[in-house]
């Protein structure tokens, strides 16, 4: 039986999708918006940015070396603020489970996002709050999953976590917890419905 359900932040929660940046990257340093996310994405990798190694500030002196533009250019946190919003429809169906489950989040976050997203956010809703800065590893490491198990004191089995992301869903499977993708909010809804985990009314 399922007992909690933990959400992904980014992309689920959180209407936002790191291409959105890249592209303005892409735009202001010339270099082709296919190649900026896996540029970005191997510098974050490499200097453990989202496992708390390194702060935002040395993030962004990073990629302003590395796109040969100026700090100033660069606007990590800057971009992310003006363009992501919460989705209040993810938060509702959160809120109806919180009523009868255990309920949480688990997202690759820098130190930044992260609090301004609990700025903006119903975190009421969430008994658990799980930040890969905080932890020191990111999805899909499968420690990361072990880690949220643990401190929830359930069974991995007794968990359900959803994330716009395939590997982060097959991380989660590897660790043990029941898992699906996050494709839309009608989606969501319909495979909780079918789960017991939602009522009827959330259609």
């Amino acid at each position: 039986m399922i007992k909690g359900i933990i959400f992904d932040i980014g992309g689920v929660i959180v209407r936002w999708d790191n291409r959105t940046y890249y592209s303005y990257l892409g735009r202001v340093s010339g270099i082709p918006a296919n190649k900026v996310g896996k540029i970005v994405d191997g510098i974050s990798v490499r200097h453990g940015f989202e496992s708390g190694k390194m702060t935002v500030s040395g993030f962004e002196g990073l990629l302003a070396k590395r796109f040969g533009i100026s700090k100033r250019k660069v606007k990590w946190f800057h971009y992310y603020k003006t363009k992501m919003r919460v989705d209040r429809r993810v938060i509702a169906v959160a809120r109806e489970l919180h009523k009868s489950h255990v309920t949480a989040y688990l997202s690759n976050i820098d130190k930044m996002r992260h609090s301004y997203t609990r700025h903006v956010m119903d975190t009421k809703v969430f008994d658990y709050a799980f930040a890969s800065f905080a932890i020191g590893c990111i999805k899909p490491n499968i420690r990361i999953y072990r880690y949220a198990v643990r401190k929830m004191g359930m069974k991995p089995d007794e968990l359900l976590f959803i994330d716009n992301m395939r590997e982060n869903v097959a991380g989660a499977r590897k660790a043990g917890l029941r898992s699906f993708q996050f494709t839309g909010i009608a989606n969501l809804r319909r495979r909780l419905q079918r789960m017991g985990l939602l009522g009827s009314k959330y259609k």
